[in-house]
């Protein structure tokens, strides 16, 4: 068995304000030029929040029978964020949630019940993530802000290699008062001794094109952050997209 991973090297902020509370992710996908600025992170959650994606975007697998026919599928965990996000039911935040985590949750199991239950593998997606957690999904309204990590992280050895053990995904509130940074958290270059600008919406919006034009400084940051940087806003009346690719 063997599974590949397209990474959403991704760099999510969320600022809040008393005008709103922001949400942004940029659009690289990777080093590979060809598809490089495409990638969709950030999705509307109905009418009053907003939901994005870090970690693993797409799994690509292939598993062999005993006669060693193979058999590939794939799994788009940013695709199934963008369906879930149009299928979001008007609720509580808490309900929300638990809905949210429910329905990522669902084809997450059908593949690993396809490609990795009681197939050993050399090297644990958690090695190749760097992380336990395979995906974590940002949920945002203008009273909640929770983080939704999908897991394979418990992992049992047996001979021959490793068998990944699905794992029910953990939810874990956040204070929505407070700037919160998801994914590549290494790549974020602010200065302390310049507060951001956030009276007004043009000044939150030229704060968080700042903020990602600094990761555009060479190395590993330049590489895998960037592109077209996508900005939603949550109100207390509703949330809405400001800036799109």
């Amino acid at each position: 068995m063997s599974t590949l991973l397209q990474l959403a090297q991704t760099l999510i902020l969320v600022l809040p304000t008393s005008h709103g509370v922001y949400v942004s992710a940029d659009s690289r996908n990777g080093e590979d030029p060809s598809n490089r600025d495409g990638a969709r992170k950030l999705f509307l959650c109905g009418k009053s929040a907003v939901c994005a994606i870090s970690g693993a975007r797409i799994l690509n697998a292939s598993a062999y029978d005993p006669d060693g026919k193979a058999a590939k599928g794939a799994l788009d965990l940013s695709t199934e964020l963008e369906m879930a996000s149009r299928e979001m039911p008007e609720a509580p935040a808490a309900d929300q949630v638990e809905w949210l985590a429910d329905r990522m949750q669902r084809p997450l199991a059908e593949f690993w019940r396809t490609y990795l239950r009681d197939r050993r593998v050399i090297l644990p997606l958690s090695k190749k993530l760097g992380s336990r957690d395979l995906a974590t999904i940002l949920f945002a309204r203008a009273d909640a802000l929770y983080q939704i990590h999908l897991q394979f992280d418990e992992l049992a050895h047996e001979s021959g290699g490793w068998l990944h053990l699905l794992q029910a995904p953990s939810v874990r509130p956040a204070d929505v008062s407070r700037p919160l940074a998801q994914g590549q958290t290494l790549c974020m270059r602010i200065r302390p001794s310049e507060p951001p600008a956030v009276a007004t919406r043009e000044e939150t919006l030229r704060t968080i094109t700042e903020l990602y034009k600094r990761t555009q400084d060479g190395g590993f940051c330049e590489r895998m952050i960037g592109g077209p940087v996508e900005i939603a806003v949550v109100e207390v009346e509703g949330a809405s997209m400001l800036k799109r690719k």
